[in-house]
Parts: structure tokens; sequence; C-alpha cells
């Protein structure tokens, strides 16, 4: 004849030897009884309890997207509570592993809350539905796909002391799952363990994107002291033709430089660059004038001294027009000057609205000479413009003149603004 037990009773001496000194109870809220041993007397409750307060882990942690009050919480890696205690009544190895279950896995509902089959997605979590973990207490670490449930309100269910709390979803009007490690979050969102930051309450991993509120479409980030704001996600920089009026630290956006060949500048703003041009060049071509053109100027008659000429006997002078003030860094290249015999020594220059500017370069008195000269030159004021110069010591007159056939300039930012 079988006994009937009632639930909590402790079994005593004469009553078989599997269950003596351990508690009967419906250890899994689907009225399959086990005795559970007890140790000293509340172990179990004390391990239990304290447990709830050591889950860690977890890898990435997951919410589908769905809506509000219906989607799918998962995991990447286990979940592990580890030194709550160790013992009969509590985890023999001092720790248990809590694994995702597999896709196809079908989770008990119980407390009113129906089965669910776990998805690629996760496990379903309905409005105010909690999802617990059966602990197999005095049994080994390795996780048991089986133990996990479901939990609702609508039906009466006492909760046992060896379930551990995983996941609750909140549904009132901010409607989220709050995890037991203190993550809360909403549908579509991840937290990665071990990443989180905390802002307004909420901890929230660096480089999740928001997907509601004043912050929605933007991405957590932190600096080097900590401090975190949401900023928009990376992308491509924006082409513009005009610098940003209000431009924020480490933004980067393309120039459009010279539209008609095609020259375009990478610019990252940087607000402790030295000076007033935060916009700091990264790459591009730079601008170019006169390549592959000859006989250009021509001849050049001038007396001994400084010319920055706009035309010679053959063409006229190449010029850029710089886009934005900065500091750049010129050159001029003349590579063939034929020198008549009066010319005398000739230099080659840089030129800023008819003045020079940096250094200068010394071709010889040859009578064929080239020279390259190139130079670093600070605030460069926007549309001014920049045109190759030369010097000569010799007289002017027929016999006295420099006959340039090459010559072409090239102008890179450094800073602009």
């Amino acid at each position: 004849m079988a006994i009937v037990h009632r639930s909590g009773a402790k079994l005593a001496e004469g009553f078989g030897t599997l269950g003596v000194g351990r508690v009967l109870t419906d250890s899994d809220g689907a009225g399959t009884a086990i005795w559970q041993a007890t140790g000293s007397p509340g172990e179990a409750y004390t391990y239990g309890h304290k447990a709830q307060f050591k889950l860690e882990g977890g890898g990435t942690q997951t919410l589908s997207p769905g809506v509000s009050s219906a989607s799918r919480f998962k995991w990447s890696d286990r979940f592990i509570t580890i030194s709550a205690g160790s013992g009969a009544a509590a985890a023999w190895s001092g720790y248990f592993d809590i694994m995702m279950p597999a896709v196809g896995t079908v989770i008990t509902g119980v407390g009113g809350a129906g089965n669910d089959t776990v998805t690629a997605d996760g496990i379903l979590l309905g409005g105010w539905q909690a999802l617990y973990y059966i602990l197999p207490m005095g049994a080994g670490y390795t996780s048991n796909a089986a133990n996990f449930r479901i939990v609702s309100y609508t039906s009466t269910l006492v909760i046992p002391e060896n379930w551990m709390l995983l996941a609750h979803r909140i549904s009132d009007t901010a409607d989220h799952v709050r995890l037991t490690n203190g993550v809360h979050l909403k549908n579509g969102e991840s937290f990665v363990a071990g990443e989180a930051m905390k802002r307004g309450g909420t901890i929230y991993p660096t480089g999740i994107i928001m997907t509601t509120g004043a912050a929605s479409g933007r991405v957590l980030t932190s600096d080097a002291s900590g401090s975190a704001s949401w900023i928009a996600p990376a992308s491509a920089p924006a082409l513009v033709s005009t610098l940003p009026a209000s431009p924020v630290d480490g933004q980067e956006i393309h120039y459009l430089a010279d539209a008609t060949n095609g020259v375009i500048w990478h610019l990252r703003y940087r607000v402790a660059a030295t000076g007033s041009y935060k916009w700091e060049f990264v790459g591009g071509p730079p601008l170019t004038a006169g390549l592959g053109n000859h006989n250009l100027p021509g001849f050049l008659d001038f007396a001994a001294g400084n010319i920055f000429p706009a035309s010679g006997a053959n063409g006229n002078n190449p010029t850029i027009t710089i886009p934005l003030a900065g500091d750049y860094i010129l050159r001029h290249q003349s590579g063939y000057i034929g020198r008549e015999a009066g010319a005398g020594t000739v230099n080659v220059k840089l030129g800023i609205n008819g003045s020079q500017v940096g250094a200068e370069k010394y071709c010889g008195s040859a009578s064929q000479v080239g020279g390259t000269v190139e130079d670093r030159v600070n605030n460069i004021a926007v549309s001014a413009t920049f045109r190759g110069g030369w010097y000569k010591s010799g007289p002017t007159g027929t016999g006295n003149r420099i006959d340039c056939q090459v010559t072409s300039l090239h102008a890179t930012p450094i800073r602009v603004g």
C-alpha cells in the first residue's frame, strides 16, 4: 500500500533509505516530487539566497526585436553561480553552470504560463513572465536543459528555494526585461558580460544602439575617464563643400576641395589641436596646377630680383586658389629652365598673393637648370592665390631672360578651419 506524504515532510527512519533525512518537495512546480537533501537547518535556503546574488557571465545577452511585452531572451556563454557555498544541500563542486538550452528544447511553463519551444532567438518571455533555473542541489555542476521554467503570476505557485531567477519582464510603460545581474534590456538590445557601463540607474554595454527615447539610433561610448555619451553610429564621413558650423570632437568629413578635378580631403576635427585650425588632414590628394603643361609660362624678362608673374611670353603662370584658411605644405617645381647668358643665377620660390613665403631653392647659373622648393606655410587666408616665382641676378632685356618650360604647383593641407 502506498504511503502519502505531504510536501515538506521529513522522512523518518523506517520508511526506506533513499529519502531518510530528506524533505519531500515539488521541486519543479509541475507536480514531480523528489526527496531533497536538507543538510543543516536552512542550509539549502541560505545557499539559494546567496547564489541568486552570485550569478555571473552569460556572454552576449540579447533580447530579440518583438512587440511590446513579447520577445525572446538568449545568452551566448554560461551563466555561473559560484562561491556561494558547497556541500550536500548546495553544489558539490562549489558552483553550477547554466547554459542556454538548445534550439528545439521545450521549456515548461508554470504558474499560468504556457510551454515554449526554444528558437534561434531564445526563450519567449511574455508580459510579467520570468525565467527560472532549478539548481540541482547536492548534484553536479552540469547544466540541465530540463530544469528551466517559465513562470507567470496567474495561477497559484510557491517558488522553491532552489529556483534561481535569470530574467523577468517588466511590462509597465517602459517595457523591458531585467536580468538578475542587474542589466535592463529593451527589445532589440544586447549586453556583453564585462563591458557594462551605468547610465541613469540602468546598466548598458558600450557599443549598444538605443532604439527608443532621445538617444534613439545612437551608440553608447566612453572616453578615457569613463564619461559616457550617446553618439551617432559610425558611418562614412559626410561629403561637404563647406565646413560644419558646429563640429564635435572626433567628427570626420570628406571635404570637396576641387569638384572639377575630383579632389576630396578627409578631415577630422580635434578640439585639442594647437591653434585656431582644428580640422586636421587625414588623407587625400593635393591641389595641383600646371601638371603636364609645357612652354608655360615661357620667356620671363625681368630685372635682378624677385618676380611672381601672372603670365609669360607663352602663357599663364599656374595658380592655386586656397579653399580653406589654414596651414599648408606648398611645392613649386620648375622642371626645366633655359637661362640666357646674361641672366645670372636663378632661384625658385613660393608666393602667396604676389609675395614670397617660406623657403627658396637655388638652381645655379648653368644654361639649363631646374629646381623644386617645398615648405610649410602657416596661416594662409581663404581664397589666397598661390603662385610660383623666381629670382635672377642679371639685368633685363634679350640675352638676360630665363625660359621656364615646365612649372607645377602642389598644395596639401595640414590643419584648416
